[in-house]
């Protein structure tokens, strides 16, 4: 996709491969060099984070689908946004 913003130019090209998401995002202003960024960002399912956050002794309050704090769908929702706390430690 491209977008612009007066003279300022930003192309990003995804794409999803093993688990991954590959961005890439181009920048073009001018008088400036041309920058070029690649991210690259591993996805976990909701069960994998579950497993994750109990081994670490945490626990989750709430799981979000944005930022807005609707409801985690997996199949709709934008990003998952985890919340919760330190469990307590019994002697």
């Amino acid at each position: 996709s491209e977008r612009q913003n007066g003279s300022l130019i930003i192309e990003e090209q995804r794409c999803i491969e093993n688990n991954t998401v590959n961005k890439r995002i181009l920048i073009r202003e001018p008088g400036r060099p041309e920058r070029v960024y690649n991210e690259r960002v591993k996805l976990y399912s909701l069960r994998q984070f579950e497993k994750f956050i109990a081994d670490a002794g945490l626990i989750i309050d709430q799981v979000y689908g944005n930022y807005d704090q609707t409801e985690y769908d997996q199949k709709q929702s934008p990003r998952m946004i985890i919340t919760g706390h330190k469990g307590s430690e019994t002697a």
